[in-house]
């Protein structure tokens, strides 16, 4: 990170607005009389960026007598740069403002997050360092100058992790053996997927001898329904002619009987003729 410049108002001894440009400036050395506000420059950009400081609370970073404090950063990373705006009003209605901005196409475009505490995670994450490892390797305070020996190595180990960025390729390494775990998965079921169908090609010939055995099977069972079929339509053709015969059978029974009543009909005005006739047969000859 190359820092830019830095705008300060109302914070610690910098109550009126400020300004330090560092543009194109390799490196700078900070004097001045004791209460001149070297500190309090070097800790506007802790301030700024962790929201940390020397101060205990919030409002402890805001100017005696003003009613609040702001600092903005501009530094250069990766060739991009990037500024953090910080803010604190006191009083009853007492808050805190936090925005990071990246410089595309000449405008300043909001790159932080929707919160104060997201938008503190965006920063620690492009910077690379938290606030603790800025005081003890950007940052070192008065009294403080040997505050990384004094670490354990654990301590030390995880410090200088941090700062050259070995989590970030343990995180990538993780991340790959994972990837390999999971082609690893992959590889066994495509080895066996190839068994299984080793097994299939193995049993082809049998296979193919049941699927003909099957389809022979089918054709028969087909040429059976054919055959079926046509019997059943040449039965409904008998079952019609034997209806129709059975129809006429019955018509013609029904004209046989008229024809016997017609008959018995007959006989009886026959009989009672000749029973006439024979009546008047017996007057004449009486």
């Amino acid at each position: 990170m190359r820092p830019v410049s830095i705008s300060l108002e109302g914070f610690l001894s910098y109550r009126e607005p400020t300004t330090v440009d560092l543009e194109g400036i390799p490196a700078a050395a900070i004097v001045g009389p004791n209460g001149a506000g070297k500190t309090s420059l070097v800790e506007a950009v802790l301030w700024c960026l962790f929201g940390e400081g020397r101060g205990r609370g919030p409002d402890d970073y805001v100017s005696v007598g003003a009613a609040s404090c702001s600092v903005s950063f501009v530094f250069e990373l990766d060739g991009q740069r990037y500024r953090v705006d910080r803010g604190r009003q006191r009083g009853r209605q007492a808050k805190s403002q936090l925005g990071l901005f990246a410089l595309r196409d000449g405008v300043w475009t909001p790159v932080g997050g929707d919160s104060i505490a997201e938008t503190q995670a965006a920063i620690e994450r492009l910077v690379g360092l938290s606030a603790e490892t800025w005081l003890r390797c950007s940052y070192l305070a008065q009294n403080q100058i040997d505050a990384f020996t004094r670490l354990r190595p654990a301590e030390r180990k995880a410090l200088l992790a941090e700062v050259l960025g070995i989590s970030r390729y343990e995180a990538l390494a993780e991340r790959a053996r994972a990837h390999e775990r999971e082609l690893a998965g992959e590889l066994g079921a495509t080895d066996r997927r190839a068994e299984e169908l080793e097994a299939l090609l193995a049993g082809e010939p049998a296979a193919r001898a049941a699927l003909e055995a099957a389809r022979r099977m089918l054709a028969d069972a087909e040429a059976g329904r054919e055959r079926a079929e046509a019997e059943a339509a040449r039965a409904r053709v008998a079952l019609d002619e034997a209806r129709a015969a059975v129809a006429g059978l019955e018509e013609a029974r029904r004209r046989l009987e008229e024809l016997r009543a017609r008959l018995e009909e007959s006989r009886s005005r026959a009989e009672a003729e000749r029973r006439r006739l024979r009546r008047e047969a017996e007057d004449v000859a009486g």
